[in-house]
């Protein structure tokens, strides 16, 4: 074969011939452009280059049969005689395996004579029976043996257990090793998993525990508690030097008990118990058990308890006691002397050191000496705290002591230490958090213990009000034009009456309803026709008597004046707005006189000065602005019905005006100016008001608790000031703001505490929750001007103090409210007073209600001061009256009989008057206080008025306060259906004049 050259021959032929190297194949060469080139291909060539290919392809075979030829030549001789070895192997293996087939044909295995192979099996068999049975007897043996050296082992084991040597250190040693030794034994895999080796097991582990028992039975003894009964000594610790073990409590094998020579257990020292222990495992249970006991039965008896201890140390060389004595009381510092003493017999007594490395007791010293540090902290260093400021160096040098007991230096960290980072880190915060704690519990304290028994205390306040003086302003007076002389009517003052009666006078006729079921029918009621034009509806109260009168600028105070028509002797009223004089109207008959006796007992509030607080003192609506609203409905003009003008016309003042005359003393008895006297003019003086700022002094009744409130907080800051300016450890860096805190908690936890604790007697008694509504007030007055001496921000705890006065007030004012709604529902809106027992009823009603304020009237007013007290009552009386007002003008039909009980029902809240008399002599103030007083009294002239009289009252004004549905409702509800009742609707519907005649002024 061309190309396969043998190396060499088998047979010993001679070596083949060295080849040159060759040059690589040129075929190669030309195929290696297409065969490296992945891009290259067939579908790439030209037709020229493919026959290049080819050409070259077909010269490199031709080349290559010549190399191959030549090399079959030149080795020859070689090939040759490969060939020849092989057919000459080839020849012999074919002879051998004829030979063998043949003699396995000659040779029968059932033939002892002609066959070798039955007696050479025969002799193996032999061979490896006997070689079995030596290997068994071998095993057997070896097991044997381990079986014999365990069972002395064991012997040995049970004799030092039984002799009270079971800490031995080989004892130790042989327990430690347990079935590992003997499981490295040659026979042990001969004796693995049978009963004697699971028996030898189960006796190694009962001798492990009966060890166990007596090295702990032995330490029991060494170490041990005893409580005396005596009362005299404490918890007394008794600790041996050395020890020694008992015997088993089982009996021993009879076999060995009969070989075992009688012994005396030797004693072992302390610090041997602790290393069998530790060696067996035992040891850390053990230091918990003493660790505990040393703890509770020492430790917490000097540090706590209903009896004093000390702690007395005795030692000796065998025999060491540590015992508690009753003692008297111990300052702290003997008492960290006492656990010092405790710590140094425990390290050095009680588990004194020892060769053996014990990990265990580094351990044991560490937890306990964190278990006595913190019951330390617990018991001493924090029961010790001071309450003051003034004690705290004396507390600081106790936790110095202690950190040096500690073994610790203050500014260097231990590990593990309690009292040291205690005092580097926490004392600060702890003291001021124990501090704010007491100042809570001594706040509770006051609180829960009856806030000081509601006893009160009087406290003046000085308030910033508004106050409406008269001022005297001279004017120059229009020419008087002569009148004729008028009779003066006698004032009547005795009575407060609501009657136009006057039988000398002369009548005119009206129709009223004469009561129900009358088809119509009117009766003829007589009025006074000659009401002197002294007596006039001259409504020009002071600003604090008019409920609805509007607050004039200085421009509307000085608008110029209206002109109306003369009046002459006999005339009606005829009012003309406008401001340029209008014809003289004919005559006609004189309208009947009004409520002269109403305008008389106003009249009286002129000489009382008008307060109207700035600001209320529980930041509720004050009176002034309570005033404004109800004056604002008040008409801007006035009807001057005493004095005329020069062109006899009476003059149309403006309000500003009305405001400066003196109430209602057009109704006084003075004396007019002769008839045909003659004009004159002068300069006179005119009364204006003016608003002027006061100081006024208030009394009100506050809880005496509220001082000692105040003493506390006031303390707890004091204590603040002094910490910003004392040296102390960093550890006070943020105590200032705990205890600044603290103050604000005084308060807090009164405010939140008052309204539940005494929930139900601030609901059920007026006088407690007003005192409670004063003390809020009070004390957020006080915390404002404690912030202002101690640098301290009070102002949300000043809010929030309010707040709850605020509440506590409204809530008491809705408790009222309510009381007296429920009280009017049982009217039922007063539409049975046809009936006697509906009369009745209504009867009850509003005297239970006019009861129930006189009663709030007597209490509120000693314990609230008087603007606040004016302002509370004039609320309860205006819901009150509002309330009665409103059923009444609900009402869709009164008969005569019923306008005459309901009147005589309005009049039953008449004593309400002095509820608002705040001096003996001066009148009341009810008007300026109660919005809808006014309103209220002229429903009682309403109920008994005619037509002539209320058409009257609508046109000079009066009847502002009532809508024009409320007058044409009451007048459809007292008048039956006539051309005068539909006359004087329609004239009611067009609008009050006085408001028309305010649009119509420039």
């Amino acid at each position: 074969m061309s190309g396969e050259l043998p190396s060499s021959s088998l047979y010993g032929s001679s070596p083949a011939v060295a080849l040159p190297s060759e040059p690589p194949d040129p075929v190669l060469d030309l195929l290696s452009p297409l065969l490296s080139s992945p891009q290259a291909g067939p579908s790439t060539w030209t037709a020229k280059q493919a026959a290049d290919v080819r050409e070259k392809l077909e010269s490199a075979v031709k080349d290559n049969k010549a190399r191959g030829h030549e090399l079959l030549l030149a080795n020859f001789p070689s090939v040759a005689s490969h060939l020849r070895l092989a057919a000459e192997l080839q020849s012999g293996f074919g002879d051998i395996a004829k030979a063998l087939k043949r003699l396995e044909g000659e040779i029968d295995p059932s033939d002892p004579s002609t066959s070798f192979l039955p007696p050479t099996l025969a002799l193996l068999a032999r061979h490896a029976e006997a070689s079995d049975c030596v290997s068994r007897a071998r095993s057997r043996i070896a097991a044997l043996k381990v079986l014999d050296e365990q069972t002395e082992r064991i012997e040995k084991l049970e004799t030092a257990v039984w002799a009270g040597r079971g800490a031995d250190d080989w004892v130790i040693t042989e327990l430690q090793k347990g079935a590992m030794g003997y499981h490295l034994s040659p026979g042990w895999e001969a004796v693995k998993g049978t009963r004697a080796i699971r028996a030898l097991d189960e006796r190694m582990a009962l001798l492990r525990s009966m060890v166990v028992e007596q090295v702990t039975d032995g330490f029991g003894k060494a170490v041990a508690f005893s409580v005396p009964t005596d009362g005299i000594h404490g918890t007394t610790l008794t600790v041996q030097a050395r020890t020694t073990l008992q015997q088993p409590r089982i009996p021993r094998l009879s076999s060995l008990s009969e070989t075992a020579p009688p012994s005396v257990p030797p004693p072992y020292p302390l610090e041997h118990t602790y290393a069998v222990l530790h060696r067996l495992g035992s040891l850390p249970p053990l230091l918990h058990t003493l660790r505990n006991h040393l703890v509770r039965d020492i430790v917490r008896h000097l540090l706590e308890g209903d009896k004093t201890w000390r702690l007395d140390v005795s030692t000796s060389e065998s025999l060491s006691i540590l015992r508690l004595h009753s003692s008297t009381p111990r300052q702290p510092s003997e008492i960290l002397g006492d656990i010092s003493k405790l710590l140094q017999t425990v390290a050095e007594v009680v588990f004194p050191p020892s060769s053996l490395d014990m990990p265990e007791r580094a351990t044991f010293i560490d937890e306990l000496r964190h278990a006595i540090y913190t019951a330390v902290l617990e018991h001493v260093i924090l029961p010790a705290m001071p309450s003051s400021l003034a004690s705290i160096q004396g507390w600081l040098d106790l936790l110095l002591q202690a950190v040096d007991c500690e073994g610790g230096s203050p500014d260097e960290e231990v590990p593990e230490a309690v009292i040291q980072p205690f005092f580097a880190n926490e004392a600060g915060s702890a003291w001021a958090n124990q501090r704010r704690r007491r100042v809570a519990e001594e706040v509770k304290k006051l609180v829960l213990g009856g806030w000081g028994g509601w006893e009160a205390v009087e406290k003046e306040r000085e308030k910033e009000v508004t106050v409406v003086v008269e001022v005297e302003v001279e004017e120059e007076a229009a020419p008087a034009v002569s009148v004729s002389d008028h009779a003066k009517e006698k004032a009547d003052d005795d009575g407060f009456g609501w009657g136009f009666e006057d039988d000398s006078s002369p009548k005119v006729q009206t129709t009223q309803k004469n009561g129900h079921g009358n088809n119509g029918e009117e009766q003829v009621m007589g009025v006074d026709a000659t009401a002197d034009e002294e007596e006039g509806w001259g409504f020009d109260e002071p600003e604090q008597a008019g409920p609805s009168s509007p607050r004039l600028d200085q421009n509307q105070q000085a608008a110029d004046k209206a002109s109306i028509g003369d009046e002459a002797e006999g005339e009606g009223w005829d009012f003309d707005m406008d401001e340029t004089p209008v014809p003289k109207p004919a005559p006609v008959v004189k309208p009947a006189r009004e409520a002269k006796k109403l305008g008389k007992k106003l009249a009286k509030s002129k000489a009382v000065e008008t307060t109207e607080p700035a600001e209320s003192q529980e930041g509720w609506a004050s009176d002034q602005s309570r005033s404004e609203s109800a004056i604002s409905s008040r008409p801007n003009l006035k009807v001057d019905t005493g004095k005329h003008g020069t062109n006899g016309r009476k003059a149309v003042q403006t309000q500003a005006q009305v405001r400066a005359q003196d109430g209602w003393d057009d109704w006084a008895d003075d004396d007019q100016p002769a008839k045909g006297s003659s004009p004159v003019k002068n300069r006179t003086k005119k009364t204006v008001l003016k608003e002027q700022k006061r100081v006024i002094v208030e009394r009100l009744l506050v809880s005496r608790a509220c001082d000692k409130l105040l003493e506390i907080a006031e303390r707890v800051l004091r204590e603040a000031q002094e910490l910003r300016s004392a040296s102390l450890p960093s550890s006070f860096a943020n105590a200032e703001d705990v205890i600044v805190a603290s103050a604000t908690d005084v308060f807090d936890i009164f405010r939140a505490l008052m309204p539940t604790v005494y929930a139900t007697q601030l609901r059920d008694v007026p006088t407690l929750a007003m005192q409670l509504s004063n003390d809020f007030v009070h004390l957020a007055e006080e915390v404002e001007a404690l912030s202002k001496v101690h640098e301290w921000d009070s102002a949300d705890t000043a809010h929030r103090l309010r707040g709850a006065g605020e509440q506590t007030f409204e809530r008491q004012l809705e408790v009222q409210r309510e009381a007296l709604e429920a009280i009017l529902d049982e009217a039922g809106g007063f539409a049975g007073t046809g009936t006697e027992q509906g009369s009745r009823t209504c009867e009850r009603a509003v005297q239970q209600v006019e009861h129930n304020l006189q009663s709030l009237a007597r209490v509120f007013k000693t314990v609230l001061p008087m603007t606040t007290y004016l302002s509370v009552m004039g609320h309860l009386v205006d819901f009150t009256v509002e309330r009665i007002s409103s059923d009444i003008l609900a009402l869709q039909d009164i008969t005569e009989s019923e306008s005459n009980r309901l009147n005589d029902l309005v009049k039953l809240l008449q004593p309400l008057e002095a509820v608002f008399v705040t001096e003996q002599g001066q009148p009341s103030s009810i008007v300026a206080q109660v919005p809808h007083w006014l309103k209220f009294c002229y429903i009682s002239e309403l109920l008994v008025a005619n037509l002539v009289d209320i058409t009257y009252l609508f046109d000079t004004g009066a009847l502002v306060d009532f809508t024009t549905d409320e007058l044409t409702n009451v007048i459809r509800a007292l008048f039956a259906d006539s051309p005068k009742r539909d006359a004087a609707i329609e004239r009611i519907e067009k609008g009050h004049p006085i408001e028309s005649a305010a649009v119509a002024l420039p």
